[in-house]
């Protein structure tokens, strides 16, 4: 309909009140003359008419405009209510249009679960129509606000996964479900090729890394002979050689040793992926390690012109960690510091202790790498700055190594860096509590002695002196192990051991032995326990006892 025809319509209608509301008027001022000549007796109905007294005629006027306001009032009441019905008339129609033309399966249930409405989609999915649904029970839970996965079974057998929604509505002035449908097999089915593309890829890495781990395992021995069969050639051990034998010899040698670190990262690089390197921690001086290591490149870097230097706090600086392990972190970054400065450089070793962490960088003079290489620098097999030629090649293992043994840490490596400027490697080291150790004896003098052998490893002790004690700073304190004599005044050690593996608290906490008396391994043995208890004999050496409480400590 064109909108001058619709303005033509609200005018008329507007005229039509208009005369209605005067016809009204004039109809009660008419009733209202005919009632004073009955009631006064005055004159004709007429006259009363065109002439009322005065005080009739402004009664009646007034009584007229009041009805005439009221009537305004009334309509636009009549009116506004019009408007709304026709606006939630015009949504509803646009609603169901909607739901009509959506693509996913949309279905109205009463609040009993009966279905109310279906659109088009829904009778796809479910392969019925409309006719055979309404009225009828809906065939699925209902879970209102949660997103749940049904299999519908069509006509012919097949199944169609779909996910179903349900939300409140109101329809047709009550209260009913919206049951909104999606088909997401194909979904599904993508879902799945992909778990088994990622399964049948994880494998694959597996064998990959297998393979290497193997490879690398069978070649250590051969390049061991050759190196070995090398060296006894280049020392005349087997007779005389000429000086080109010996040019060759000593490029084989060489060729040999890189080979030797090709294997060894890749044995590295497969052991952090698998999970399967574990840190052997132990009291390590940092400042001392640093000292150790400069010492080990010094000849290196005066070979090359470089100078090797080092800025390191007063004192020592504690750390519980793998000593091997930060020794190949900073090996790594130093061999590559240094063969990628120039005559004339430098290279910094610095430890800077803070508060939860030891951040120690190592810094050159060198080549620097360009920014856009930054992101990739800790990846497997990156290499930045390889030239053709002779010269340091590498293997794009030993940054990826650095970043998995710092990980093993608790701490993380960065790089600052400027092209041509040199660079700056940096890791962090978390401070990690030392071992508490529980010794548990009757005399005090053995309980000195222990805490005097294990002191250089920087242990932190407690101490108990006999069974209950034991049970129950065992229970308070974090403790990292029990070192148990056998014979105490209030209870036996197999009780005490007994009751700390029963408790779920105290279960795991590894036990060593010490005793000066024959212990009952068979006793032990029914104690449940998911770990051998190593026993050490009274009286017992310094070695023996550390060497003990490190592997203990470690396994």
């Amino acid at each position: 309909m064109s909108e001058d025809k619709i303005k033509k319509i609200r005018l008329y209608i507007k005229a039509n009140w208009t005369w209605d509301c005067i016809g009204f008027g004039l109809l009660y001022w008419v009733l209202e003359s005919i009632r004073d000549v009955f009631v006064f007796g005055k004159g004709s109905i007429i006259h009363r008419v065109f002439y009322p007294d005065p005080m009739s005629f402004w009664m009646r006027l007034l009584v007229v405009l009041i009805l005439f306001l009221y009537s305004i009032y009334t309509q636009s009441l009549i009116n506004k209510r019009k408007r709304v019905e026709d606006a939630l008339r015009a949504n509803e129609k646009r609603f169901r249009n909607m739901i009509e033309n959506n693509a996913d399966g949309v279905i109205v249930l009463d609040r009993d679960g009966n279905v109310n409405f279906v659109n088009p989609a829904a009778e796809m999915l479910l392969d019925c129509e409309a006719k055979e649904l309404i009225g009828n029970m809906f065939g699925f839970p209902i879970v209102v606000s949660e997103s749940t996965e049904i299999e519908i079974v069509r006509r012919r057998g097949e199944i169609t996964i779909a996910e179903m929604r349900v939300v409140d509505i109101v329809w047709e002035g009550k209260t009913a479900f919206l049951v909104s449908i999606r088909d997401i097999t194909k979904h599904k089915q993508i879902e799945k090729a992909m778990k088994e593309a990622n399964e049948k890829l994880r494998k694959l890495d597996q064998l990959k890394r297998n393979f290497l781990s193997t490879v690398s395992h069978e070649l250590r021995t051969p390049i061991a002979i050759m190196r070995e069969g090398i060296s006894l050639c280049l020392d005349g051990v087997v007779g005389e050689i000429t000086e080109p034998q010996s040019e060759l010899l000593t490029h084989t040698l060489e060729n040999t040793d890189r080979l030797t670190v090709l294997v060894n990262d890749i044995l590295d690089i497969s052991k952090l992926e698998a999970g399967k390197d574990n840190l052997k921690r132990s009291s390590v001086d940092l400042c001392t390690l640093v000292v150790e290591i400069k010492s080990d490149f010094e000849e290196r870097a005066i070979e090359k012109g470089i100078r090797l230097m080092t800025d390191l706090p007063d004192g020592m600086v504690n750390l519980y960690a793998d000593r091997e392990k930060v020794i190949q972190i900073f090996n790594n970054l130093i061999i590559n510091a240094l063969n990628f400065t120039e005559e004339g450089g430098q290279v910094t070793i610095k430890l800077e202790e803070k508060k939860d962490v030891i951040e120690c960088s190592i810094s050159d003079t060198g080549i620097g790498i360009a920014e856009e290489d930054i992101s990739r620098l800790f990846s497997k097999f990156e290499q930045f700055g390889r030239v053709d030629g002779p010269g340091y090649k590498g293997t794009g293992l030993g940054l990826s190594i650095v970043k998995g043994l710092v990980g093993m840490h608790g701490g993380k490596v960065w790089v600052e860096s400027e092209l041509g400027k040199g660079s700056t490697f940096r890791f962090t080291l978390k401070k990690v509590p030392f071992p508490k150790i529980l010794i548990v004896d009757d005399e005090r003098p053995i309980i000195d002695i222990v805490k005097k052998f294990l002191k250089i490893d920087s242990y932190r002790f407690i101490e108990a002196l006999n069974g209950q004690e034991a049970i129950a700073k065992a229970h308070s304190e974090r403790v990292s192990l029990i070192i148990l004599d056998m014979k105490l005044p209030d209870m036996s050690g197999y009780e005490v051991i007994g009751r700390l593996k029963q408790d779920a608290k105290t279960h795991d906490i590894p036990i060593i032995i010490h005793s000066g008396y024959s212990v009952d391994e068979k006793r032990l043995d029914q104690i449940k326990s998911h770990k051998a208890i190593p026993i050490i004999t009274k009286p017992f050496c310094v070695a023996e006892l550390s060497d003990k409480v490190r592997q203990v400590l470690i396994d």
